[in-house]
């Protein structure tokens, strides 16, 4: 294991710890907020749980031991189960983007129809039907897989996600949507003819971990309950600072009777 790879572990590890808590605190703030819980932010609900699953399993429980003993520490089979999956979860994301968007512009270009035409209702419908469509089409790609025995692996040298035998032409089981995603960073490295491991792990790795702890960054910014998580950490701050100011006067007050050292009153 060489330093390189150490600095890598550690950054992905940061990263990920980081975009974790921020994404936590969005979901935190939706169930916790006093506000009322409006379409926008169910939205960003569902889009801060599905950034704390790519950030979990993806950089977390696979990336990061990859790059911190630069082998697979996983079996085949478990490598193909979590990549699959999270490429669907990467591609809701997607998905959610341009309905973010949309919501967005009805509430500030038609804002007497947002009640109508974005409604709690209708986006759970919408998510839902979205979700159940990704969960389809990931359960039929794991069974095509598992079944061709076409296994997907994370390969710690070039941070690619490569079959583990594609002599069975196991590359013409991906869809294309997929496909664009995984082959996307070996086309650009192959078209700018580079082999440099470090531009390969910034790219591949570093830049998409950091699209969703960013997006929890903002999310919660932006959010109209963060006044809620600045109260809570008030709060305890508060307790905190009152139970060392007590503790601290009780060890200082002397008891009573106590006899003084000489030559004190």
């Amino acid at each position: 294991m060489d330093f390189l790879s150490k600095i890598a572990s550690v950054l992905v590890l940061l990263n990920g710890l980081l975009g974790s808590v921020f994404n936590v605190f969005v979901v935190y703030l939706y169930f916790n907020g006093s506000q009322d819980k409006n379409s926008f932010n169910f939205i960003c609900l569902t889009r801060a749980i599905n950034n704390i699953i790519v950030l979990a399993f993806n950089f977390l429980l696979l990336t990061f031991p990859v790059v911190l003993i630069s082998e697979n520490f996983y079996p085949a089979i478990i490598e193909t189960v979590i990549i699959t999956s999270i490429i669907n979860v990467y591609l809701v994301n997607q998905i959610q983007t341009v309905a973010i968007a949309l919501n967005r512009f009805i509430a500030l270009y038609l804002p007497f129809r947002y009640k109508a035409l974005c409604s709690n209702h209708v986006t759970w419908v919408i998510m839902g039907a979205l979700y159940a469509q990704r969960g389809y089409e990931t359960s039929t790609k794991l069974y095509s897989f598992i079944s061709l025995d076409c296994l997907i692996r994370f390969d710690s040298d070039t941070f690619f996600t490569p079959f583990i035998d594609d002599a069975r032409n196991c590359s013409k089981s991906l869809p294309v949507d997929s496909n664009l995603i995984v082959l996307m960073p070996s086309i650009f490295l192959s078209i700018t003819d580079s082999v440099i491991v470090e531009f390969a792990f910034v790219s591949t790795v570093f830049v998409w971990e950091s699209i969703h702890t960013l997006d929890g960054l903002i999310m919660l910014m932006f959010s109209d309950r963060v006044s809620t998580l600045r109260a809570k950490f008030a709060r305890i701050m508060d307790r905190d600072n009152q139970v060392s100011s007590s503790s601290w006067m009780g060890r200082s007050r002397r008891p009573a009777g106590t006899p003084s050292l000489p030559g004190v009153a």
